[in-house]
């Protein structure tokens, strides 16, 4: 037996999403166009919880912050908050290598560098 789905588009307008993170009732995507924008779970237009200079790529959150890593000259870790700002969020950590995937618990924030020599890492919060 052979069952059909629907694949249903929640939105559209992203530019090269590279992560995927579901908070509550909104999923939050990175992308190639310099932001950090969310959307609701049910479908619906995009949001930017934050512009960013450089191109965003890991997420993560503790439920109150949202985390994420930037890639490019300035590569850092970023937080702000789960809700739209527009605005770029704090420093977190600067100067790391080429950071990407993130976790993050009450007292860490994780991460995973690629570059020259790749690691993984942490740092108190």
């Amino acid at each position: 037996m052979r069952i059909t789905r629907t694949v249903t588009r929640l939105a559209s307008g992203l530019q090269n999403p590279t992560d995927l993170l579901l908070v509550g009732d909104f999923a939050y995507v990175p992308d190639h166009a310099g932001r950090v924008v969310r959307v609701p779970l049910a479908g619906g237009a995009l949001e930017v919880v934050a512009g960013v200079d450089g191109q965003p790529y890991g997420l993560a959150t503790d439920g109150a912050s949202l985390f994420w890593s930037v890639l490019g000259a300035d590569s850092a870790i970023f937080a702000g908050p789960l809700t739209p700002s527009n605005g770029k969020g704090a420093r977190f950590v600067g100067g790391q290598p080429d950071p990407h995937f993130l976790a993050v618990t009450s007292d860490n924030v994780y991460w995973a560098a690629w570059g020259p020599r790749p690691s993984v890492r942490r740092l108190a919060r």
